[in-house]
């Protein structure tokens, strides 16, 4: 998602943007067990991360064999489920990668209603818009840690502006730019 003209390569931010995020919430996932909602390309970014970082991936999509198809075009072992049987599985993360939660659907959350999330997980929402998504204040409502995707965002971008321009990015400016940009 993020093309320098001047040597002809793409980079793809997002992964650096999500793990480098994960990592400034100190949350390491190596040999931890992580469950992804969708399957869309977010998902194939944050699967890819976790992949390179040694987590044990399950995959929850509506339709399980677009979440097969992610996991095998990767190369990852992934054990792939339908998203109305994530409350089957134990988890030490949940990272969501679907659209819902964003506007116009804020009221909605990706995790089955009558589903539990995962006791002592962290739940990771790569919306940032809005800040708190209705996925996070089912989080917090059962004692989980909820972080919101502000921090993916602002960190992709820093890893293309160090692409387009060899220099570290201004993370303090661009956070805040961020921040008043959404209103927040």
């Amino acid at each position: 998602n993020t093309i320098d003209f001047r040597d002809n390569r793409g980079t793809n931010t997002d992964v650096s943007g999500f793990m480098s995020d994960l990592a400034a919430h100190g949350i390491d996932v190596a040999g931890k067990r992580v469950i992804v909602l969708g399957a869309g390309g977010a998902a194939r970014a944050a699967v890819y991360g976790l992949h390179q970082a040694g987590a044990q991936i399950a995959i929850a999509n509506r339709t399980p064999d677009k979440a097969r198809f992610l996991a095998q075009g990767l190369g990852v072992d992934a054990q792939v489920i339908h998203l109305a049987d994530v409350d089957a599985l134990e988890a030490d993360l949940v990272v969501n990668c679907t659209t819902v939660g964003m506007w116009p659907r804020v009221d909605e959350s990706p995790w089955p209603a009558d589903a539990a999330l995962p006791r002592g997980a962290v739940v990771y929402d790569m919306i940032y818009r809005p800040a708190r998504t209705r996925l996070m204040a089912q989080a917090e409502a059962a004692g989980l840690q909820a972080v919101g995707g502000l921090g993916m965002l602002v960190r992709q971008g820093a890893a293309a502006f160090a692409l387009w321009t060899g220099r570290d990015a201004p993370l303090e400016g661009m956070f805040a730019a961020a921040r008043a940009a959404l209103g927040e």
